[in-house]
């Protein structure tokens, strides 16, 4: 709230706000919108659904509004180092009080469960990686030290998702730096044997990487539900999909997933469309445990719409920056870390909804300030594209629909 104040006077004073909406603010806006029209067009009431909207402000503003706000890479550095930083100390923090109480997992005190615990450190590990890539000095000794920390924090959480989400970053980071030639395709293949091998003879030895073994072959077995490895979230999607038809355009409204699921809703749907109900099509629970299957049900077909295609545009900026980049061969360190938190959306997306709590309103920002990079980017390269030489100097044509620079703090 201080920072959405302190931006919003500083460009009153400035009579700057950063010029018009681009395609994916307007996305990000019309989603918000549909968190509170979803809040009085739902059959449950809108309690919930506006305090869920207003979560999503929390996160989807402060994004806007760095977007817009041009940050200098050494003061992304500092970020960075700070996001690290502050998840190391909240580890150790989570570690303490996980032995002295004697816990199933040790999870973050702010951010609590643990999945959400490791979906968080997650992005503190992508951080890392980006800036271990591209820093040097102590910047890069610190960073690297960091990521192993991360990754090692992953272990007694227990999180198949997150553990996805951390391998993926470090795929990318490998073919980031290098070509994805034959050769280093050979190297990454060889890579990947040797530390499986490492990590099923520590299996054998170590007790808590044993356990995560058997967590998943647990989960293979179907887990507590005896379903799949899916875990019965294909079985939650079918949910969604029988109580949608009652408020499929803008969905049940935020917060209210486990009313929208509840046995006795579901009943009375089933009688009053004069089909039998049949409790093993469906599983109750107060949250999708995927992107897609929350989005669709707080948010219905439009929400759902909204978020995947400001997902998609988002990617595809960053993936025609990655293909620039592999013919310049220049990294920047904003679209890297972008490019690790849209990974973190999308394939921690997959085992749960990465756009809640916490870890939601970091990656926003940091998707926000690569997204505002990315632009600033293309308005250089617009305006040096208007830009030539007569004799000997260079004149730089008005645009008149060209907006003013970003603000820089």
């Amino acid at each position: 709230m201080v920072y959405i104040i302190t931006w919003c006077v500083q460009s009153w004073r400035a009579k700057d706000f950063g010029g018009k909406l681009r395609s994916w603010e307007w996305f990000l806006v019309l989603f918000l919108a549909a968190g509170f029209i979803s809040a009085h067009t739902n059959p449950f009431g809108w309690d919930k659904p506006v305090g869920g909207a207003l979560t999503f402000a929390k996160l989807i503003i402060p994004a806007l509004l760095i977007s817009r706000t041009s940050i200098p890479t050494p003061k992304v550095n500092l970020l960075g180092s700070s996001i690290i930083l502050g998840t190391l100390i909240a580890i150790l923090e989570s570690w303490y009080v996980w032995h002295r109480d004697g816990g199933e997992y040790p999870e973050l005190n702010s951010v609590g469960h643990v999945n959400q615990t490791a979906l968080y450190i997650a992005i503190a590990f992508g951080v890392s990686l980006s800036l271990f890539m591209l820093q040097k000095r102590w910047i890069k000794g610190f960073s690297a030290i960091a990521a192993l920390f991360f990754a090692i924090a992953m272990v007694p959480t227990i999180s198949i998702t997150a553990v996805a989400v951390i391998a993926a970053m470090a795929i990318a980071a490998i073919f980031m730096q290098f070509r994805p030639d034959q050769k280093h395709l050979t190297l990454l293949t060889a890579s990947v044997i040797i530390i499986g091998i490492s990590l099923f003879v520590a299996s054998n030895h170590i007790s808590t990487v044993k356990s995560f073994k058997a967590n998943i072959a647990y989960h293979i077995q179907g887990g507590d539900t005896g379903s799949s490895f899916l875990s019965k979230r294909d079985v939650i999607f079918n949910s969604v999909i029988f109580v949608l038809p009652d408020f499929p355009m803008f969905g049940a409204g935020d917060r209210h997933f486990d009313i929208a699921t509840s046995e006795e809703y579901m009943q009375s749907v089933a009688a009053l469309r004069g089909i039998p109900y049949e409790s093993e099509r469906f599983f109750h629970t107060n949250h999708g445990h995927n992107i897609v299957t929350s989005v669709l049900l707080n948010r219905g077909y439009i929400g759902l719409f909204l978020m995947l295609t400001f997902i998609l545009v988002a990617a595809w900026k960053h993936l025609q920056w990655l293909i620039q980049y592999y013919s310049e061969r220049k990294l920047e360190l904003e679209p890297v870390i972008g490019i690790m938190t849209g990974i973190y959306i999308i394939v921690g997306g997959m085992g749960n909804s990465t756009l809640y709590v916490e870890h939601g309103q970091l990656a926003f920002c940091l998707i926000g300030l690569s997204m505002g990079y990315l632009q600033r980017k293309t308005n250089r390269k617009v305006i040096d594209s208007q830009t030539y030489t007569i004799s000997e100097h260079s004149v730089e044509k008005s645009s008149p629909s060209q907006s003013s620079e970003d603000h820089v703090l």
